[in-house]
C-alpha cells in the first residue's frame, strides 16, 4: 500500500511540474503592429511595457510555435527595421532599437533557441544603420542592456 501512495505521490509532481512549464499565449498587444511596439519604447531605459501590461520579452518567450513565432517577428522586425532607419542620426532611436533587441533576447533566453534568428536580426540592425559613430553605438549598447535587464 506505501508503494502505491509513493507511486502517485511522484506522478501528483510530475503533473505539477509539467503543469508549470505551461506558458500563457501571446498577447495580442505582441502582434497589433510596430506602432504599439514603437509607442512602447518612448519609455526606455525605464519601465517599457504595452498595453494591458505585457513586457516586450513576454511577446518573445510565449512565442512557443512557427505561427505565434513568425507574428511577433513580423512586427518585432517592422519596429526594429524603422528604429535602425532613424538611428543612423539619432541616439534616442538607437537606445530603443538597443531596448528591443535586448528584451527580445531576454525573451528568447527561455525558449531553447526557436527565437535566435529573431534576436541576431534585430542585434545586426544597428550595423545595418551604416558607418556607427561611438556615441549611437554606446547608446545602443545602453538600451541592449536594459532591455536584457527589464525587458
Amino acid at each position: 500500500m506505501a508503494r502505491r501512495h509513493r507511486c502517485a505521490l511522484v506522478l501528483a509532481g510530475l503533473a505539477a511540474a509539467g503543469c508549470g512549464a505551461h506558458r500563457a499565449p501571446v498577447a495580442a498587444a505582441c502582434t497589433t503592429g510596430a506602432d504599439a511596439i514603437l509607442a512602447s519604447l518612448r519609455g526606455a531605459p525605464g519601465a517599457v511595457a504595452l498595453p494591458g501590461g505585457t513586457r516586450l520579452s513576454e511577446c518573445v518567450s510565449h512565442a512557443i510555435n512557427d505561427s505565434d513565432l513568425q507574428n511577433v517577428g513580423t512586427v518585432f522586425i517592422a519596429a526594429g527595421d524603422q528604429l535602425a532607419r532613424r538611428a543612423a542620426s539619432d541616439d534616442r532611436s538607437a537606445e530603443e532599437l538597443g531596448y528591443l533587441a535586448g528584451a527580445a533576447g531576454r525573451g528568447a533566453s527561455g525558449t531553447g533557441g526557436v527565437a535566435t534568428e529573431l534576436v541576431d536580426r534585430l542585434d545586426r540592425m544597428m550595423g545595418d544603420a551604416g558607418g556607427v559613430p561611438a556615441a549611437r553605438r554606446a547608446a545602443f549598447d545602453r538600451g541592449r542592456a536594459a532591455g536584457r535587464a527589464r525587458g
